[in-house]
């Protein structure tokens, strides 16, 4: 069971932003981080995964083609949580998280849904939000809220842009972590845009590259970032280190075009 995607390209009516793109096959229960620099099409990538821009070439789930889902069967499988913040609605979020379930889920019953509720409520450590009004959380609040939106129709991919960027250090934490245990208990497979390399470092299984001019790499974390592969995506002058807990760290030194002091 894998996601499989080959001689892939996406991007809008005038300008492909992504083409040819090729990946070994990602196996069920991988979280996989999606990095690069700004326009080359992170989330370009996951938008097209999602059914919301046209992909050419093969993109499969565990042998289904993502392309030719109907609708109901791509609610099923695929989860899809875009940079912009659920709307500051007068809801509160337990009634978010029913309607997603409603949404993506028109068979399921009602006590099914409250149980799926609670798991996802207690997973995300977000209880004292569940009887808040959107409109009276921040911003990262929001963000949990569609988070937890996404995981509570327990899909099979999961397309995630960006998830921690309005998110405290704690948050992040917990929001990999999270994301890392469903992948690993239910088989999912999380694509995870991000621009935070040393979060993929810690958490992620594989990363995807991506760099300009349709420059891509893919695999473990610590054999894709190195000093070369930065330099030429990103520009810069990094080194990998590592913590005191063994963890794996990227230092960014200097942009490559300003001359060292």
């Amino acid at each position: 069971m894998s996601l499989l995607i080959r001689d892939t390209a996406v991007g809008y009516r005038r300008r492909k932003v992504l083409e040819n793109l090729q990946l070994a096959p990602i196996e069920a229960g991988s979280l996989v981080a999606v990095l690069g620099p700004n326009g080359v099409g992170k989330s370009t990538l996951l938008k097209g995964l999602a059914g919301l821009l046209h992909c050419q070439g093969t993109q499969e789930l565990h042998g289904e083609t993502l392309q030719h889902l109907p609708h109901w069967r791509r609610n099923q499988l695929i989860g899809y949580l875009p940079q912009s913040l659920p709307q500051a609605t007068s809801l509160v979020v337990y009634e978010c998280l029913y309607a997603a379930c409603r949404i993506g889920l028109a068979d399921i019953d009602g006590a099914a849904i409250e149980q799926r509720i609670e798991q996802v409520v207690a997973e995300l450590d977000i209880h004292s939000l569940a009887l808040r009004r959107l409109s009276e959380l921040s911003g990262g609040q929001r963000q949990m809220v569609g988070l937890a939106q996404v995981l509570v129709r327990q899909p099979q991919l999961l397309l995630l842009d960006e998830p921690t960027s309005a998110l405290d250090l704690r948050w992040q934490l917990t929001v990999l972590e999270r994301v890392k245990r469903v992948s690993r208990d239910t088989g999912a497979i999380a694509l995870v845009a991000s621009h935070d390399l040393n979060l993929a470092l810690r958490f992620c299984d594989q990363v995807l590259l991506l760099g300009p001019g349709g420059a891509c790499q893919m695999g473990r974390p610590a054999e894709v970032l190195t000093a070369a592969s930065l330099a030429q995506a990103y520009g810069v002058s990094a080194r990998m280190e590592q913590c005191s807990l063994g963890f794996p760290l990227v230092l960014a030194d200097r942009p490559l075009d300003t001359p060292s002091a």
